[in-house]
């Protein structure tokens, strides 16, 4: 191997290169060959520096149905994640809130919070084909749009399990859940009749908000809607149908 080349003085040299390759070694690799074998680190993002950060990592965590984060109003670097945990939500949630605390930058200031329910206020006209129907479809009605198991076995309408923190409720598309029940020949949502409600109990209190003029109802980043069909709490979501004969 040339280790060393003596040259005169006087000779000035512009450029040197070696006639023979080198032989031997490892071909560069390709770079999808770096990005297999690199550490698995650096692949997924691990630390909260944004709120998708927050929302994906508290997601992962197995006593987590759902999360959903944002900015604190008038904290440049404060975020609020909403955690809606398995049950029972307050032992779920401080788990949940531990797990948190060592995927977050240091001293950041983040709030880990339960998810707000918000109650629905849905009142509706169904018209049914046949007159001894009428007290059928309303059970039907009742179970297949409350919070628990519908006639079928699945989860009924307002079941948690179906609904995604912020997921909005679109009239059109209520209305088409309803005509599934081949019984039901039409559902009246007229806006001039006083029955008619379609609603949302704010979180922060008052009385409900109407959502017929826009056809939604949006919760906030952190709520999701809820229908318990207590009759003492209205607050917590009601959802009611005027069964009558269509012609």
């Amino acid at each position: 191997v040339l280790t060393q080349l003596r040259v005169d003085p006087s000779i000035r040299i512009s450029a040197f290169r070696s006639p023979l390759p080198a032989v031997g070694g490892v071909a560069a690799a390709p770079t999808r060959y770096g990005k297999l074998m690199a550490s698995t680190a650096y692949r997924r993002q691990r630390r909260g520096v944004t709120a998708d950060d927050l929302t994906m990592l508290a997601k992962e965590h197995p006593l987590v149905i759902d999360a959903a984060a944002a900015a604190i109003p008038g904290d440049a670097h404060g975020f609020r994640v909403w955690i809606q945990p398995t049950p029972p939500r307050p032992l779920s949630l401080a788990v949940v809130r531990e797990f948190m605390t060592q995927v977050v930058i240091a001293n950041a200031p983040v709030q880990i919070v339960l998810a707000v329910p918000v109650g629905v206020d849905i009142a509706l006209t169904v018209y049914v084909t046949v007159a001894g129907d009428v007290a059928a479809v309303r059970a039907r009605l009742a179970q297949n749009f409350g919070n628990g198991i519908a006639i079928d076995g699945t989860p009924a309408f307002f079941n948690p399990a179906n609904w995604r923190l912020g997921e909005p409720l679109l009239l059109a598309d209520l209305v088409m859940a309803i005509l599934a029940d081949d019984r039901i020949m039409r559902v009246d949502t007229d806006r001039n009749d006083p029955r008619i409600r379609f609603g949302l109990w704010p979180s922060s209190g008052g009385m409900p908000v109407s959502g017929l003029k826009d056809e939604s109802l949006v919760p906030g980043p952190g709520e999701f809607l809820r229908a318990l069909n207590d009759p003492s709490a209205p607050a917590s979501g009601n959802i009611a149908f005027y069964v009558s004969v269509g012609s």
